[in-house]
């Protein structure tokens, strides 16, 4: 007061006593003040920000123009105000946008804290608030949000939250997460709204916990395309908790019954609480996963109990309840498709037959699906879905629906698919092959693929006695369909279509035989293990698919009989489960083992003669000079008598051969190879080399150097090697 009255002329000492009558209450006062230090000075901030406290944006416009004439480099707050006036408004973004950004250029937002008077930018004893210069930038970044300028927005807002800290208000953590789960970074997005619900007071909780949910879930769907089962199932089950958190609309019981309803996706294996419980127990496993996805439909039930449709229409209302309606007979459709898979459990064959309890889910998917299409007959969803409710009873019904789906919705892959499966399940493979074309047009889909391969390989089977390169052609031709299928996600089905395709093809040449026989091999055990053995018959193949690489395997190697005999252990599992005999012939496959056993035992007891020593040894190399294994027994045989020069020759060469075989492919291969034996040549011709030195005489030439390094290279092939510990310590 004292200053003002020393020096009128000056503007800040009216404005801070403007503060000083509005901390006081007298708010009449500080206007007048406030005024006196806008004319004395239009673009003072304290002034300015005092005005915008006491009065609406709107009704300032005078002042705020009169603020941003001046180049003072102070009138950031003014060119705020005006950015909001536009964007709220006049709803002019683009306006706005460029408003906002000249306020952050201004000194007086872009660095408060050099400002002599920054301090009173704001009420002293107010509560703390926002940075204003992040809280610019927060709505720019909303500008660009509704000009549809995302990847502007995003960045805006991640410039928000740098610069405001752990300070940053919820909702700015909300908005920028929402727009990252519009573009697909679901993790950045789950991220922030992680931040916001780990706050003890926010008003954003419902907001959060959706979008949280919703992030979770994105994320889980991702992880399911790509195989990672383990992982999209543990983002299911935090984005359950998310939703539970805090229910308070709708649209959170809907995404609840969604986040269920995918567990229809996972293998069952994630839904066993140990180990034991997938191999010994998967009656069990499977009515989990059962009880896991029906909450889904209670989910979409609770919704259409506690949603009272207020302020919606009749059309409105109708159209949410039928798309409810379809989401719960979807539901109950996905447990019907899971139920069989307990065919083939250890408990199934003492409880009675399951056939009645599936064409009850069945039937009561295709009652609501009904429901679903009275309350809203223009829903294409729920026409495809009756589609797959009535197929197996009445497939000219399916057909149609399928058909009407399609009429009301040309873009809908799911029905092309279910339409194209159909065709080819019938032979009509000229209409198949027309609705996968169509499909193509819509959407990559991994079944698109799949219903291709299934197609070549009907139309194989229905020339078997035509020619052969013709046969040939068509799998290569429908492995390559699989393949296509796996590139869009790893899908059970072409996981086992390839393995079966590969199989066969691993008659042709010796490296593209191998290639594909290896590949069966490890698409199969991929399938088993995402699928639990739903298919008793797939364990057949498995079982064959073993036998023959153990067959393959070197005679001596460790894993030999144990991949022989888990083999044997699948094929008499799939023998002795009666619902084969429709699908297997039986006795071919008891053949098949029967002589696949019998060759192993061969090998074994040809890997178990012993080795010949003495003269039958020398005689035995003499016959078959290339085998490294002859030779290190003629070593050892020769350090028993004191031989030590015929052992270090003995030894050399044998672990020469050995080395040599590992790179080079002219060599032809020994009987025996490993890694022990090459570790035990090394360390016994170091060993040897030292004994048949002098006492005395030094080592020559580059022995000494690599001393060392043979035997380290000897410990990294066996560890166990204790003579090249022994001969590396003394080294």
């Amino acid at each position: 007061l004292k200053a003002a009255k020393l020096d009128p002329s000056k503007a800040n000492p009216f404005a801070l006593l403007g503060i000083w009558f509005e901390d006081q209450g007298d708010l009449k006062r500080a206007e007048g003040c406030f005024r006196k230090s806008l004319r004395l000075d239009p673009c003072n901030p304290i002034a300015g920000r005092g005005m915008l406290r006491l009065f609406d944006r709107e009704h300032l416009q005078d002042v705020m123009e009169a603020a941003i004439e001046s180049n003072a480099g102070l009138n950031g707050w003014a060119w705020r105000a005006i950015g909001l006036n536009k964007s709220f408004l006049d709803g002019e973004d683009d306006l706005a946008a460029v408003a906002l950004l000249k306020g952050l250029r201004c000194r007086d937002i872009a660095l408060p804290d050099s400002e002599s008077l920054g301090l009173f930018y704001h009420v002293p004893n107010a509560p703390l608030s926002v940075n204003e210069k992040s809280a610019a930038l927060a709505d720019v970044a909303t500008c660009y949000r509704r000009l549809g300028r995302f990847t502007a927005s995003i960045r805006a807002f991640h410039a928000s939250i740098d610069s405001a800290g752990d300070s940053i208000p919820s909702a700015v953590l909300t908005s920028c997460a929402q727009i990252e789960l519009e573009l697909g970074l679901f993790d950045d997005a789950a991220e922030k709204f992680d931040r916001v619900l780990r706050r003890e007071e926010s008003s954003e909780d419902s907001v959060a916990s959706y979008g949280h949910a919703a992030a979770l879930f994105s994320m889980a769907e991702r992880d399911l395309m790509d195989g990672k089962a383990g992982s999209a199932f543990e983002n299911v089950q935090r984005a359950i908790e998310s939703c539970l958190q805090s229910i308070k609309f709708g649209c959170q019981f809907k995404l609840l019954g969604d986040l269920y309803s995918l567990g229809a996706s996972f293998p069952p294996n994630v839904f066993a609480e140990d180990e034991d419980d997938v191999t010994e127990s998967m009656h069990h496993v499977i009515r989990r996963q059962i009880g896991f996805v029906s909450k889904g439909e209670g989910a979409f039930r609770r919704f259409l109990e506690t949603q009272t449709f207020t302020g919606l229409g009749e059309e409105e209302r109708l159209a949410i309840r039928s798309s409810i309606s379809c989401d719960i007979a979807a539901n109950v459709l996905l447990q019907a498709q899971i139920l069989p898979s307990l065919r083939g459990s250890v408990e199934y064959d003492s409880r009675n037959n399951i056939s009645s309890e599936v064409d009850g889910l069945y039937e009561r998917a295709a009652d609501t699906y009904r429901m679903a299409i009275e309350e809203n007959p223009i829903h294409a969803a729920s026409w495809c879905g009756f589609g797959c409710a009535v197929l197996n009873k009445d497939p000219l019904l399916a057909q149609h629906s399928f058909c009407r789906c399609l009429q009301l919705e040309q873009m809908h892959p799911d029905a092309y698919a279910n339409l194209g499966f159909l065709y080819t399940s019938r032979f009509a493979f000229d209409a198949s092959r027309s609705t996968m074309e169509a499909l193509t047009q819509v959407a990559d889909t991994p079944m698109m693929w799949i219903n291709c391969a299934f197609m070549l390989e009907r139309q194989t089977a229905k020339r078997l006695g035509d020619v052969e390169s013709k046969v040939d052609e068509d799998i290569s031709r429908a492995a390559d369909a699989y393949r296509a299928s796996l590139q869009v996600m790893r899908h059970p089905e072409a996981q086992l279509g390839l393995s079966l395709t590969c199989q066969i093809r691993s008659t042709e040449g010796k490296n593209i035989g191998e290639r594909n026989r290896k590949d069966a091999f490890s698409l199969m055990k991929e399938y088993m293990g995402a699928s639990l053995n739903k298919r008793k018959v797939a364990s057949a193949f498995e079982g064959v698919m073993c036998m023959e690489k153990g067959l393959q395997a070197e005679p001596n190697a460790s894993w030999r009989s144990c991949i022989v005999e888990d083999g044997d252990y699948l094929i008499n599992k799939a023998l002795a489960n009666e619902e084969n005999t429709t699908c297997l012939n039986m006795k071919s496959l008891q053949k098949i083992k029967d002589q696949m056993r019998s060759e192993a035992h061969v090998e074994e007891q040809k890997s178990t003669t012993p080795m010949p020593t003495g003269e039958r040894l020398q005689k035995q190399i003499l016959l078959e000079p290339n085998r490294a294994d002859l030779w290190l027994v003629m070593a050892k045989e020769a350090i028993a008598k004191d031989g030590v020069e015929l052992a270090l020759e003995s030894v050399l060469r044998a672990s020469f051969m050995m080395t040599e075989e590992l790179t080079s492919q002219q060599l032809h291969p020994s009987a025996i190879v490993d890694a022990s034996m090459i570790s035990e040549a090394i360390s016994l011709s170091v060993w040897l080399t030292k004994l048949t030195m002098r006492d005395g005489e030094n080592e020559k030439g580059n022995s000494e150097d690599l001393t060392p390094f043979n035997l380290q290279r000897a410990l990294l092939m066996d560890p166990g090697n204790t003579i090249a510990r022994k001969c590396l310590y003394y080294n």
